[in-house]
């Protein structure tokens, strides 16, 4: 039954999946990221700042760096975020927060709308500040399986489809941490072998999807950023159903139908790795409805 409303959902969602195409709807994608402080120090900023503070004597640390990175001839980016700019970043979060133009300068770019921002980042020694932003790919994209606890710390910078692909790399990545939980739940839970080595299988087809992304990414001038997860507790077998349920059967079942539409309306090398990812994600639809199935089995009427 359920592989059956899999396929009902697969048919008839096919026709509304976007293409990889120039021509697809944008989509709106919101996202934390947080931005490293650069070792070396910048003699041209510095010197751009000093010429401020010499003209502002009593400017406070966000008119410093609202100057900087949003009213300078020179706009300077947040790549060039060093331990002078950090110390401004921090003088401004002590004063009473960054301020939304700062957040806009530092954050901001053409592609993307700044929500909030803020000094440091708890996941990430080091870092200078975190950006929220929203930004619109050029594709809205739905990938598959998310693990539990994933942390969202995209650095997205450059091309949109560079952006896309590192988008989808990110969250192949994930994916793979995903079936290695499932796999790990999985046997806790004592369920058949078979189902935790699709898992292992799963994983590694993920690897490779990675790999692909990550290197249509790179070669669009964006680098993909490392997946992050936060500890969970164990889960109840409930609780893992449903989030099977919502993974499984539901992300990684429009996941194929997307990469089938994509690798039949997409361009050169781009169909033929999502015709790779078509065959590989229809398997991993068929598999979470078949741990779905197993779950259900195991659950009573009082779950």
């Amino acid at each position: 039954m359920h592989k059956s409303f899999g396929q009902i959902v697969l048919g008839t969602a096919l026709a509304g999946a976007p293409a990889c195409s120039d021509d697809c709807e944008p989509s709106p994608y919101e996202m934390t990221f947080a931005v490293p402080t650069m070792q070396a120090s910048n003699e041209e900023l510095l010197a751009d700042l000093a010429e401020f503070e010499a003209r502002n004597p009593n400017a406070d640390a966000n008119a410093k760096l609202e100057y900087l990175f949003c009213d300078s001839k020179a706009y300077w980016q947040r790549e060039d975020i060093n331990a002078d700019i950090k110390a401004l970043i921090d003088e401004a979060a002590m004063e009473g927060g960054l301020s939304a133009n700062a957040c806009e300068g530092l954050c901001g770019t053409d592609t993307n709308k700044v929500l909030d921002c803020y000094a440091g980042n708890p996941w990430q020694s080091g870092a200078a500040l975190t950006c929220k932003t929203e930004i619109y790919l050029e594709c809205g994209t739905i990938v598959g399986r998310r693990p539990d606890g994933l942390m969202r710390e995209l650095n997205l910078v450059g091309s949109l489809a560079g952006q896309w692909w590192a988008h989808i790399c990110f969250m192949e990545k994930a994916a793979v941490h995903a079936f290695g939980q499932l796999a790990r739940e999985l046997k806790a839970f004592g369920a058949p072998a078979a189902l935790v080595n699709g898992c292992l299988k799963a994983a590694h087809e993920e690897v490779q999807h990675a790999r692909m992304a990550g290197q249509l990414a790179v070669e669009r001038g964006v680098m993909p950023q490392t997946v992050g997860l936060e500890p969970r507790a164990r889960r109840s077998l409930v609780d893992f159903a449903r989030h099977n349920a919502t993974e499984g059967c539901v992300r990684e079942t429009f996941a194929a139908l997307e990469a089938t539409w994509q690798s039949a309306h997409a361009d050169g090398l781009v169909r033929e790795v999502f015709a790779l990812i078509a065959h590989d994600e229809s398997g991993h639809a068929e598999l979470s409805w078949q741990i779905h199935q197993w779950a259900i089995e195991q659950l009573n009427d009082a779950d």
